[in-house]
């Protein structure tokens, strides 16, 4: 695995774009296969490519890290790229539809090894959807639309009201449990 720098010109100017590339074989020979565009804003320097790229396939193969770092500012920059590599390359299955469930087809079943389950960004979602729900009933969102909340400000402040409400805390400690413990994110469509 390794980032390629591409350069294209745009207007008479030149424009640098990055993308994380990966190494495999094919019945043809090896290729290249680019994982993720990491687009035109990707600030780290070509210096520290390579352990980002360690980084990288050490949480995607999901081994245990042989390196105590000090810096965690690659881990929350791997964090990222991993969360996006896993949604991009995610295969979902989308339930049958009634019609297709009328055949009297036997229902597959399948023997599943509990203990080799592993999971990945879990959130809690029953406190969240539940306060959701309320501030709906109350009318709480109208009421910070008419007090000129609008766009990202709306969804901070509701943020902002479900975090008090289920983690009372600072500011800071209300941003780290909304951003790594709630999914309140994905209930209200904001990152």
């Amino acid at each position: 695995m390794f980032i390629r720098k591409i350069t294209q010109k745009k207007n008479g100017e030149n424009y640098n774009s990055y993308r994380l590339v990966e190494s495999i074989r094919t019945e043809k020979g090896p290729r290249q296969r680019v994982l993720l565009n990491l687009g035109a804003d990707f600030n780290v320097s070509q210096d520290d490519w390579k352990i980002l790229c360690g980084v990288l396939i050490e949480k995607l193969s999901k081994q245990p890290s042989i390196i105590q770092r000090v810096d965690t500012e690659f881990e929350v920059i791997a964090d990222g790229i991993v969360k996006n590599i896993l949604h991009k390359h995610a295969k979902t299955t989308l339930p049958k539809g009634k019609e297709e469930i009328a055949n009297d087809e036997p229902p597959d079943y399948q023997v599943i090894d509990l203990n080799s389950l592993y999971h990945n960004d879990v959130r809690t979602v029953g406190g969240e959807s539940l306060c959701l729900e309320m501030i709906h009933r109350l009318g709480l969102m109208d009421k910070l639309t008419e007090l000129g909340f609008y766009g990202n400000q709306h969804s901070l402040a509701i943020g902002q009201v479900i975090s008090r409400l289920l983690a009372p805390g600072s500011e800071r400690s209300s941003f780290f449990w909304l951003k790594q413990q709630s999914s309140t994110g994905e209930l209200i469509d904001f990152d």
